[in-house]
C-alpha cells in the first residue's frame, strides 16, 4: 500500500515524509537498511533509547524494525491525543 499512496503533511511533517518516501524505496527496491542520514526527528523520545542502542550495536534489522514502525505509527499518533505504541 505505501507503494500507491501519496502522503501529503502540514508544517513540520517534511522529516516523516522523507521517512514515508525512504520506506516506499526500500520496499520497491528490496532495500534492507534505513540510510545514514534518515531522519529521525519523529522518533519519540520513549523510543529514542531503542534506535540508539541498536545504531550503537551497528544492529541495522533492529534499527529498521524501531524505525520503521515510529514512521509508520507516527501519523497515528498526531491524529490522538495518545500515542500509538
Amino acid at each position: 500500500m505505501i507503494k500507491t499512496l501519496e502522503f501529503r503533511g502540514g508544517d513540520g511533517s517534511a522529516d516523516l515524509l522523507t521517512a514515508t518516501d525512504i520506506l516506499r524505496n526500500l520496499y520497491v527496491c528490496g532495500g534492507r537498511n534505513v540510510p545514514t542520514g534518515a531522519p529521525t526527528s519523529f522518533v519519540p523520545a520513549h523510543w529514542q533509547g531503542y534506535l540508539s542502542a541498536a545504531e550503537e550495536d551497528k544492529n541495522t534489522i533492529t534499527y529498521r524494525h524501531y524505525w520503521e514502525h515510529c514512521a509508520c505509527c507516527s501519523p497515528c499518533a498526531s491524529s490522538r491525543s495518545t500515542p500509538c505504541t
